[in-house]
């Protein structure tokens, strides 16, 4: 029982009725009954995240991030960043990540509807998504795009050591010098 307690965080339970408290009177208030199943709601939320959070402490033997999965989506200063410096650390010494970044080379040369942003190295652009009626809608869309230069750095900062940098296309993944040719480079790195 007391491994549940520590693993849980438990003596940190208060602090998410103070808290749902807060927002309760904030709101209005109103029923007693409905601010303690909040209250309840609220500390399983609480307690699935820490057990959560320590199970994703695990270390892997592979992290795999193709098609910009949460990397160079985070257009934010810094984010990807801590994406790939998260994906750094769930590998165990010795693991490997597989990693697609998009490339500021192709960019540059072929996105002639897009805006590249240089200073930042992220590229805005608009496309059509629809919807399950088939109703279109324009959304936009803003990618972080790298360099080799950028990828080996990241990894320097992040414990990795490179093994290659390939220029592909998305599904189409093979070992090949990077060119300004392909939208994509694959980062192929392994944990020291």
């Amino acid at each position: 029982m007391r491994t549940f307690l520590v693993l849980g965080r438990v003596s940190n339970v208060p602090t998410v009725w103070t808290n749902c408290l807060a927002g309760w009177l904030l709101a209005g208030g109103g029923e007693w009954t409905r601010f303690a199943w909040l209250c309840a709601g609220a500390t399983l939320v609480y307690l699935g995240g820490m057990f959560l959070n320590d199970a994703f402490d695990a270390e892997f033997d592979a992290v795999i991030c193709l098609c910009q999965g949460a990397f160079g989506l985070m257009t934010a200063t810094g984010d990807d960043d801590v994406v790939f410096g998260h994906m750094a650390r769930a590998l165990r010494p010795g693991g490997v990540l597989a990693l697609s970044a998009f490339s500021s080379y192709f960019v540059v040369k072929y996105f002639e509807s897009a805006v590249f942003d240089a200073a930042t190295g992220v590229n805005h652009e608009h496309t059509e998504v629809r919807n399950e009626a088939g109703e279109a809608r324009t959304v936009d869309l803003w990618t972080g795009c790298y360099t080799p230069r950028e990828l080996r750095l990241l990894c320097a900062q992040a414990g990795l050591r490179v093994e290659s940098i390939s220029s592909v296309e998305p599904g189409s993944y093979a070992l090949a010098p990077p060119t300004v040719e392909s939208a994509e480079f694959l980062l192929v790195a392994r944990r020291a």
